[in-house]
């Protein structure tokens, strides 16, 4: 399949292996990764600022997960949802989330980390990834932090835009970024699959908002009417090639 051995080919397939990690239970998640010739490390915590190693900020949590390199680069990762009620209500990507805590929808959430996503700037090159509902709060972050130099990259899988939130628009900028992209959208890639009711369109029906930047349409991976399999994590972590 060529278009899923271009994927497989791209750098970007083996941020696949960060957001598993993210997906599992923190104290199940590998306290090292090895990719290409690079080894990464979990981080539970980061200093609060550069003056201090005592007082320290949590980085990794049951949503999302951090992990660096000695070559002082970073990854944050975003799991999809679970499915589960607390996800439902706790999830930044769950389009009940507001409703249910009683928030202004509308209203960047406080509990978006971009106080980690700003330390780790201060040190690391950073990359933020993210998969369905999770891909929702990785582009949060990245339009939030759209002009710094030190965000390297934001790659989407699946990024569930069919719950498009309205606190998007807080990010947006004000550019017509479709016609004419600010320089920005040249970090910002999504992967989609054909046919992914969440985040590429229905067959035969309407298609799923698209994000700023660069969109990718991979072959669909449904077989007759099961179209749930199109959105399944396992086809960017285990390439149907």
């Amino acid at each position: 399949n060529m278009w899923w051995a271009d994927y497989a080919a791209d750098a970007a397939s083996q941020l696949a292996e960060f957001i598993h990690q993210a997906s599992l239970p923190p104290n199940e998640r590998k306290e090292n990764v090895a990719i290409s010739d690079a080894v990464w490390s979990l981080r539970r915590s980061l200093p609060l600022s550069s003056n201090s190693k005592d007082d320290l900020i949590e980085c990794s949590n049951e949503y999302w997960a951090v992990y660096t390199s000695s070559a002082k680069q970073a990854v944050l990762a975003f799991r999809g949802g679970d499915g589960g009620v607390e996800d439902a209500k706790h999830h930044l990507g769950s389009p009940a989330s507001a409703f249910l805590r009683d928030e202004d929808e509308e209203k960047i959430p406080a509990s978006l980390p971009l106080d980690i996503v700003r330390q780790l700037g201060q040190s690391y090159a950073l990359t933020i990834c993210g998969y369905s509902q999770g891909g929702i709060s990785a582009l949060g972050c990245a339009l939030a932090v759209r002009a710094e130099a030190w965000l390297s990259q934001c790659v989407l899988m699946n990024c569930a835009t069919v719950f498009w939130t309205p606190w998007f628009k807080q990010l947006l900028p004000e550019e017509d970024w479709w016609t004419n992209p600010p320089d920005f959208t040249s970090k910002i890639t999504s992967w989609v699959v054909r046919d992914d009711f969440l985040s590429e369109g229905s067959p035969g029906k309407a298609r799923a908002p698209q994000v700023p930047g660069t969109t990718v349409v991979l072959p669909t991976c449904a077989t007759g009417s099961d179209i749930m399999k199109n959105h399944e994590f396992i086809n960017f972590y285990d390439v149907p090639l």
